[in-house]
């Protein structure tokens, strides 16, 4: 009787005692160190989780493409690169002008590594008259609105004013950066006229951008120019 009375009690240790496999401490499944729980797969340390792919520190999101800190995104492809945009800010201070002919217009720095270029094209204007005004709608297309077409280029290099309004050339423009106007208006206001063809005005430019193909946009600012020469020819 007493040895039937301890194999009964031994099988119930037995069925008591923990075992290895299922347990909080095991590699069996589902358990807190094993695969699909807390620290496996599908889990927080894992893939779709957050140190993983599809998260906050993965692609698709605050640091990877197509976010804040990577391509097509706030921080890449600038349009106006900084130089650019320093250099045009200043433009209102700019005090080097040239002017000419029906109608030529540029200015820029004393320095002449910066310059601004306008050109009217007048031929089927009507012909310059005290109060007479011409604009220059800019759209990349160059066609005449209004009988009036023209360009408006700024460009970034050395010796840039040798060509204006100058038949006594000394030396060669070098030109690194060159943006041609494709938005905005420029517009040319006759305030003064004699008898002789020479006459004077006032230029303004609205909402202006220039760029090129390399995808560089830059914002010229407004600006108001009086006083300006022109109808006379340099030589």
């Amino acid at each position: 009787m007493r040895t039937w009375l301890f194999f009964l009690l031994a099988l119930g240790l037995a069925a008591c005692t923990p075992t290895r496999n299922d347990d909080d401490d095991s590699a069996g499944s589902d358990d807190d160190d094993s695969a699909d729980d807390d620290d496996a797969v599908d889990d927080d340390d894992s893939m779709d989780d957050d140190d993983a792919m599809d998260d906050d520190d993965a692609m698709d999101d605050d640091d990877a493409v197509d976010d804040d800190d990577s391509m097509d995104d706030d921080d890449s492809g600038v349009d106006c690169p900084a130089y650019l945009a320093a250099a045009l800010a200043d433009l209102p201070t700019w005090t080097t002008q040239h002017s000419c002919s029906n109608a030529f217009f540029s200015t820029g720095p004393s320095d002449a590594t910066t310059r601004l270029g306008l050109s009217f094209n007048l031929q089927q204007a009507p012909d310059p008259a005290l109060g007479v005004t011409w604009q220059i709608v800019f759209d990349g297309s160059f066609e005449p609105k209004n009988g009036v077409s023209g360009l408006l280029e700024v460009q970034q290099g050395s010796n840039l004013f040798e060509y204006d309004c100058n038949d006594a050339i000394s030396v060669e423009p070098v030109i690194t950066v060159e943006l041609m106007a494709d938005e905005g208006t420029a517009t040319l206001e006759v305030t003064e006229y004699n008898d002789t063809k020479w006459w004077s005005g006032t230029i303004t430019l609205s909402g202006v951008w220039v760029g090129n193909a390399s995808g560089i946009h830059c914002a010229v600012p407004d600006q108001v120019w009086t006083d300006v020469s022109l109808g006379w020819l340099p030589g």
